[in-house]
């Protein structure tokens, strides 16, 4: 997975339980890497638990079966979904555990060559090709995730790695994602959008598969905090405060813990005023921007510090400027009730803690 994000090559040695990710890179990013992998190949898309077994089968051109022992879900990984299922295809998690039969036992010296090839080569890519992070002036020293003790010898074992055959050399290239971190910024949305813009077509947007997918993608292309724009502008139209129930488990997913990504939220709204005549007839008006401020409050999607901050200041950047303007002005008696809803909260706090108890309404 690290070798087709990252665009590195990767030493796999299964049976001294080391990995190297050749170059020089962030931690940072190593880490939100691998909370993607998590996302996609380990939890549970229902239950959101780590108990889940794959397993892959060649029935429909060969699909990747999971099943997760806590809640009992049982669903397939889309194969499209990230170049890594070529890769569990050819080298299946459940290789090792699997009974042998006397039909296997004819195969059994050409697949277990080639499950040596496929831990000893990991995923390769040219040098030249590297993330942002791998500056010109690169590292020859390694990212290690080590096993066990300290106590080899860590600057020679590499080179008794077994080398990787050309055949499988040239599928693990193949599996190789073109690093979409070098293109600029509104090239990753675009990219993001295409895909929402087909999951819509598809009628997949409330799949749990789908938003796991949607979700994995954004934070791929780390554009966590535009997606719920992007993902607006995909879905709302004039019957906005519908489609806000219809999606919120996709904007939930989008805009939880993400307060520029709530901000954005509510700047897509803006821009789809200011683009879009049918949305702008419907919903520019007083009553009506009220009534989908208080849908996102209501629904969790924007938190009360985000409503403020971008209620104080107009931007011509995402619609013109009387536009924006406007669009405040109408949004003043829900900021308004938000602030003494808040006060009376905190009033209510403050009897809790010095009478024990909350005074009756």
């Amino acid at each position: 997975f690290f070798g087709c994000e990252l665009g590195a090559q990767v030493q796999m040695n299964a049976k001294e339980d080391r990995y190297i990710v050749n170059g020089s890179h962030d931690c940072e990013k190593l880490q939100n890497l691998l909370d993607g992998f998590i996302k996609r190949f380990v939890l549970c898309p229902n239950c959101d638990n780590p108990e889940t077994q794959l397993s892959f089968r060649k029935r429909n051109g060969g699909e990747i079966h999971q099943v997760c022992a806590a809640c009992g879900y049982q669903g397939t990984i889309n194969m499209a979904s990230h170049k890594l299922t070529t890769y569990i295809a050819k080298n299946p998690p459940d290789a090792e555990n699997k009974t042998e039969t006397p039909a296997d036992t004819k195969t059994k010296g050409k697949s277990k060559g080639s499950k040596k090839n496929a831990h000893s080569s990991g995923n390769t890519r040219d040098s030249d090709e590297g993330s942002p992070n791998e500056h010109a002036t690169k590292s020859n020293g390694h990212s290690k995730d080590q096993g066990g003790d300290e106590e080899d010898d860590d600057e020679d074992w590499g080179d008794d790695l077994t080398p990787a055959v050309d055949d499988l050399t040239s599928q693990i290239k193949g599996m190789i994602q073109t690093n979409d971190l070098d293109k600029p910024l509104n090239e990753r949305c675009d990219q993001f959008n295409r895909l929402v813009e087909k999951k819509k077509k598809d009628k997949q947007l409330n799949e749990i598969e789908t938003i796991k997918d949607i979700v994995a993608e954004a934070e791929r292309l780390e554009i966590m905090e535009q997606a719920p724009f992007v993902v607006a502008q995909c879905i709302f139209t004039e019957n906005i405060i519908k489609e806000i129930d219809e999606y919120k488990v996709l904007l939930s997913k989008l805009c939880t813990k993400n307060a520029k990504g709530q901000k954005y939220l509510l700047h897509a709204i803006e821009a789809l005023i200011g683009e879009r005549a049918d949305v702008r007839a419907k919903i520019y008006n007083k009553k009506t921007m009220s009534k989908i401020l208080l849908k996102l409050y209501d629904e969790d999607l924007v938190e009360e510090e985000t409503f403020y901050r971008w209620h104080e200041k107009a931007s011509k950047r995402y619609t013109d400027k009387v536009t924006a303007k406007e669009i405040r002005e109408m949004a003043n008696e829900f900021i308004q009730w938000l602030k003494t809803a808040e006060e009376s909260s905190d009033e209510d706090d403050d009897d809790e803690n010095s009478d024990g108890h909350a005074e009756p309404e």
